[in-house]
């Protein structure tokens, strides 16, 4: 709601269903019953994908589908809810978060739904309740229309750092269809309005400079690199495959490998930054400090210099 608004300045109408406890994933969409009136799309907040929704609703409707779910194909369905059809689309069989043992498919549920407003009757109100888990098995054993469809496109579930890392490489090096603000230089970088990069500076591979960035003399961003908007790099710094976020402040000859820096950190000068670490809102990062693979600095904490 903070960064949305009520949708305006995006040519729509936003409105909002607030929940005063988790509902789940269902249940929240129960919560918001006053506001469907007719077939209605879920869609999980925490996934990347450019795939063509209208041909989700056109197979639906084709169906007279109660509910449908959109599918990807992956190579490791082990953390994803397998879903097995038989060839005309209809649902057969689900089983979330497979052994390898148990796999029978490479069918996974998207979280992307198209629904008939029928379906929220499965849905008691005011109570947890989740699509995968609940709704759609009780629709399976109740016989109900329930069909699935593999999406056309690309779709990445943001479910941990290393996944967030590489929905941010896809999307730089044109995997998702989507829209890069900035200026594009050669084939894959983009300086945004604004940004200062210093002569000296080296930057290679993919790579997105915000909008009044600055890079500092002899850093190195080897890219894939996103540096947000207002963010600064000083002089000698090294950044590799990271992902650097509004406002932040990477000092002198500081070191940064598969992280991910939140909004308005500091990292003093001298500083490494390990895989898969990520440095929460605020922070403060002493000089010297090294912080090892895949620790979590949580907001506005201090890190005294020289720590480990």
């Amino acid at each position: 709601r903070n960064y949305f608004g009520d949708g305006q300045e995006l040519g729509m109408h936003l409105e909002y269903a607030v929940e005063d406890r988790p509902l789940g994933t269902a249940g929240s969409v129960k919560n918001a019953a006053h506001l469907l009136d007719g077939t209605f799309l879920v869609i999980s907040g925490d996934a990347l994908t450019d795939i063509d929704l209208s041909q989700t609703l056109a197979f639906h409707r084709e169906h007279k589908s109660r509910a449908t779910i959109v599918l990807s194909r992956v190579g490791n369905p082990l953390e994803y809810g397998v879903v097995v059809t038989g060839a005309d689309g209809r649902i057969e069989r689900f089983l979330e978060k497979p052994s390898w043992g148990e796999v029978f498919s490479d069918q996974v549920n998207t979280g992307i739904y198209v629904i008939e407003p029928e379906v929220l009757d499965y849905i008691a109100a005011d109570q947890s309740c989740d699509w995968s888990q609940d709704v759609f098995p009780e629709m399976l054993r109740r016989q109900d229309s329930l069909w699935a469809v593999v999406g056309r496109g690309y779709w990445c579930d943001i479910g941990s750092i290393q996944s967030y890392l590489q929905a941010n490489w896809d999307a730089l090096e044109g995997r998702v269809q989507c829209e890069i603000a900035g200026h594009r230089v050669g084939d894959s970088q983009w300086i945004s309005e604004g940004a200062e990069v210093a002569d000296s500076a080296h930057i290679e591979g993919p790579v997105f400079i915000g909008r009044d960035a600055v890079v500092g003399a002899g850093a190195f961003l080897n890219g894939p690199v996103v540096l947000d908007r207002f963010a600064v790099v000083s002089g000698g710094a090294k950044i590799s495959s990271s992902v650097i976020w509004p406002q932040a402040y990477l000092g002198e000859r500081s070191r940064l490998r598969q992280a991910v820096v939140c909004s308005a950190a500091t990292i003093k000068p001298d500083v490494l930054l390990d895989d898969g670490s990520v440095i929460g809102d605020d922070c403060t990062i002493g000089s010297g400090s090294v912080v090892e693979q895949g620790v979590r600095i949580w907001p506005g904490k201090d890190i005294e210099p020289g720590s480990i």
